[in-house]
């Protein structure tokens, strides 16, 4: 799962900042990013990607560890974008980037401040999409905002932790890391400290290049493209800018019972695979798709976990399809 956003965007979000954004965090090697305070008073930070007049708006939910820096490629995909009339709304979690930490946190929870974002946007209606860990997120999005989202993409997303053989398919370290959070919570968060320091210690070029190291037809692909990687790499550095509690967090709350059924989710769903993604295994997609009342499942051949980074156009074409 993405396990890998830095505090320097190398593809700055193309937004309307006005003086109705508020109490925004302080940050010394950026702009102040976009927040929003909510009614509860606590913060959360977002960044908008693609035309400032968009017709059409997506919600992004991470993977494990990211932030608000994750999104399409602008080099690769701004013409994308512009052409389907996007903007690409990019969330820091709590306890991510420069969003408040929110003890004791649900799925149900992260879904109001989607929908309080939406608001504050001006979008009655929108997309979701959710790549890994964000699956779960998206798929909550969904399931409690039935009228305001018109479809959702899960791409590689985790799937519910009743699946059956819940570890198949899964290699070692994120076997390890899932195990923990399902039956020995306590020692997510040294974990995730360890995982913190790692990603202090390395740059945002290091980190990008460590997450594609592998033989897949879009790890190699990746290898190839210097933007996504650095995008990746400031990403992750920027999911741990409070350092590793939001995110260990974030690791239980998708290991336990997620609060709805994928079988009442009634929006349309795209389910997006690779054949060969080792942190996500298909399995789990095929789960997904068996619980769910309207979806396709596409498989991406030859790719793991990374393949987002080099199918955003068809993931966004595909989800914006009927407009």
């Amino acid at each position: 799962i993405p396990i890998l956003t830095i505090t320097i965007m190398t593809s700055k979000p193309i937004s309307d900042d006005s003086n109705t954004h508020k109490n925004q965090p302080p940050s010394t090697k950026e702009k102040i990013p976009l927040s929003l305070t909510l009614e509860s008073g606590r913060n959360l930070a977002y960044a908008i990607y693609g035309p400032p007049n968009a017709i059409n708006t997506v919600f992004h939910c991470n993977g494990s560890g990211g932030s608000r820096l994750e999104h399409p490629p602008l080099g690769k995909y701004l013409e994308t974008l512009n052409s389907l009339s996007l903007r690409f709304v990019s969330i820091d979690r709590p306890g991510h980037g420069a969003s408040d930490y929110q003890d004791s946190r649900t799925l149900e929870d992260f879904s109001r401040d989607v929908a309080a974002l939406a608001d504050h946007l001006e979008a009655e209606r929108f997309y979701i999409e959710g790549w890994s860990a964000g699956g779960a997120y998206a798929l909550a999005v969904a399931h409690f905002y039935p009228t305001r989202v018109i479809r959702c993409a899960i791409l590689s997303g985790i799937a519910p932790p009743e699946r059956p053989a819940p570890y198949a398919g899964i290699i070692g370290q994120v076997k390890v890391w899932m195990f923990m959070s399902r039956n020995f919570s306590p020692l997510v968060y040294p974990f995730r400290r360890m995982m913190a320091s790692v990603f202090e210690s390395k740059s945002a070029d290091e980190l990008g290049l460590m997450i594609c190291q592998g033989d897949a037809a879009d790890e190699v692909e990746i290898r190839g493209i210097k933007e996504a990687q650095l995008m990746m790499g400031n990403n992750f550095k920027e999911g741990y800018r409070q350092g590793h509690v939001g995110p260990a967090l974030d690791d239980l709350i998708i290991n336990r019972p997620w609060g709805f059924r994928l079988e009442d989710i009634k929006v349309d769903v795209d389910l997006w695979w690779g054949e060969v993604d080792q942190n996500v295994p298909l399995c789990q997609g095929k789960y997904i798709e068996s619980k769910l009342t309207n979806c396709q499942l596409k498989v991406m051949d030859g790719c793991a976990h990374l393949f987002p980074l080099t199918k955003w156009r068809e993931i966004l074409e595909s989800l914006l399809r009927n407009e």
